[in-house]
């Protein structure tokens, strides 16, 4: 396919998709809203797996096309071959058949619109915005890791090893670190996995330094680190879809809820009683930063 093919394919080729991932994430959320009970794992499964089958849509619709808006107009016109206008001589007779010229219809393009690429050059703008800014994101946590320290301290050692073995987790070392510029603790890496403390971490006691480790180890063992940057890749391909970003910000809310369930069960103590812990610690790192 030509650069001039594909400009005039993908307004249209668009528009499939728009509409195929409006029905099915329309289907997702309202599952999701219909059971008000539902774990928070299954509704980040729910959520975060029709996001990941946009990629799936947009293969099938390019393949094989649902519906394609028509941007060229056709109509038919009418060309008339014309018989001979008396082929019966009526001598004035009232009963005479008379013939009237026959029309014949030729479909003739007219009107015929080419659309402008201008619609594919934005979407594909948006989507190098997009992937620019998650490379950035990237940069940056590499660049955190590299500035953060090991940490070395025997009970936070000793604390997280003990969470990780737990959730059947084999972590290697240097994976729990620590830093200054670190606000809140953090997640991340497929094949150098990060856990990132800020550094009033260390004068947690360990009931709390436990509740935190027990969240960011959920990702780990959930898988979280690649379905959240599936699901932004996902996103990216149909930037300019409102409900797209719903959906996503939905997903993560369900991702966390699940985090603090894992925690919570681990934890041994009331769900209110583990509220209270949490807004504990978000006010400590407030007040120090």
């Amino acid at each position: 396919m030509n650069t001039e093919l594909f400009l005039s394919f993908t307004p249209g080729w668009l528009l499939d998709v728009t509409l195929q991932t409006t029905v099915l994430l329309a289907l997702a959320g309202g599952v999701v809203m219909g059971a008000r009970r539902m774990a928070a794992a299954r509704r980040h499964f729910i959520l975060a797996s029709a996001l990941m089958l946009i990629p799936v849509v947009m293969g099938s619709s390019f393949i094989a096309p649902v519906r394609r808006i028509s941007w060229g107009a056709e109509r038919a016109v009418p060309t008339a071959d014309e018989v001979p206008k008396k082929a019966v001589e009526d001598g004035g007779d009232p009963f005479a058949v008379r013939l009237v010229p026959t029309v014949t219809l030729k479909a003739k393009a007219v009107d015929e619109v080419t659309p402008s690429p201008l619609w594919a050059v934005l979407w594909l703008g948006g989507i190098c915005a997009g992937a620019a800014v998650l490379g950035v994101s990237a940069w940056t946590l590499r660049r955190l890791r590299g500035e953060s320290s090991m940490v070395v301290d025997a009970t936070m050692q000793r604390c997280f090893a003990e969470e990780a073995g737990a959730l059947n987790l084999e972590l290697p070392e240097g994976c729990l670190r620590m830093s200054a510029a670190c606000a809140v603790p953090m997640t991340w890496g497929i094949s150098k996995r990060t856990v990132l403390l800020p550094e009033q971490a260390a004068k947690w006691d360990e009931g709390r330094l436990r509740l935190v480790l027990r969240h960011e180890l959920a990702h780990i063992a959930r898988g979280d680190v690649l379905v959240t940057l599936l699901t932004m890749v996902s996103a990216l391909l149909l930037w300019f879809h409102p409900l797209v970003w719903v959906m996503l910000r939905a997903s993560a809310r369900a991702r966390e809820q699940a985090c603090d369930d894992v925690a919570l069960e681990r934890s041994g103590v009331s769900a209110d009683d583990f509220a209270e812990e949490l807004l504990a610690a978000v006010a400590g790192l407030g007040s120090t930063a």
